[in-house]
């Protein structure tokens, strides 16, 4: 169930869950693709459907928001990556935990009620195999990687929304080129992304925040880009508070917002 990815189909207004690779140009970062080519399987258990929007989150952590966001709007598929093995195996113990555990209330549930109506027929609803469309977390994709990478093997006008939250600030000015919003990422961005689509940045660094307007500005002087005032309510795309942001509240740091629109 985190092996697929989705694809756009240009006549079509959703999604179709399927896998990407076959619509990737092999041509750019062939060694990044021959890595996410690995991580496909055709034997996905997810059954084939389509959502209305496709939103990315680069550099998840340790998944609470992507989870949280998926849970909230089930017809929206999140994809996430994260650079960091440990963060991915975070998320996916809490999506199989919480998995098991609708299984197993949904099985309990099932010889309940077989007990109640011992005479009567079973209806599908009180299956002991739960169906994998009512399971949760079946508009979650998780790709362990680097996101800003992935961006160059997603087809043009494929998503929705791309959220940054709380990436590595690098808060040294000898180290500014290692942060992940760069003028390049910003054309690869613009390129993937729908007309309208949106780009939420969230972060507690000052110069993190100063250095993101800075770049989207250059790119908002060619006509790009426009910022969206005010930004649009966390609840929306980030209704967790994480650990590294309490940790920062706790610290004295507070969390700076902002929101892009592709023109």
């Amino acid at each position: 169930w985190n092996r697929s990815l989705a694809v756009f189909d240009e006549n079509d207004s959703t999604a179709t869950v399927s896998p990407i690779i076959d619509t990737v140009s092999n041509q750019r970062n062939a060694k990044y693709a021959q890595k996410i080519q690995s991580m496909y399987s055709n034997k996905s258990p997810l059954v084939p459907r389509k959502f209305d929007n496709i939103y990315l989150e680069i550099g998840f952590g340790s998944g609470d928001n992507i989870l949280a966001n998926a849970m909230r709007d089930k017809n929206t598929l999140f994809v996430g990556s994260e650079i960091h093995q440990p963060g991915c195996g975070s998320v996916l113990q809490k999506m199989e935990a919480e998995m098991g555990l609708k299984m197993k209330i949904k099985a309990v549930s099932s010889d309940t009620e077989e007990k109640k109506i011992d005479s009567m027929p079973i209806s599908t609803e009180h299956s002991d195999n739960p169906s994998i469309e009512a399971m949760p977390y079946q508009n979650v994709r998780i790709l362990q990687g680097d996101g800003v990478k992935l961006l160059s093997h997603l087809p043009c006008k494929y998503l929705d929304a791309i959220m940054i939250t709380f990436p590595d600030p690098w808060p040294k000015e000898g180290h500014s080129h290692w942060r992940v919003v760069q003028s390049n990422v910003l054309v690869e961005m613009h390129r993937v992304l729908k007309c309208d689509g949106k780009v939420f940045v969230a972060t507690d660094a000052e110069c993190f925040n100063d250095w993101t307007r800075n770049i989207f500005m250059q790119e908002f002087s060619k006509g790009d880009w426009e910022e969206v005032c005010p930004c649009p309510d966390r609840s929306t795309w980030l209704p967790i508070v994480s650990y590294y942001e309490q940790k920062g509240i706790n610290e004295g740091r507070h969390t700076m917002l902002q929101c892009w629109k592709k023109l």
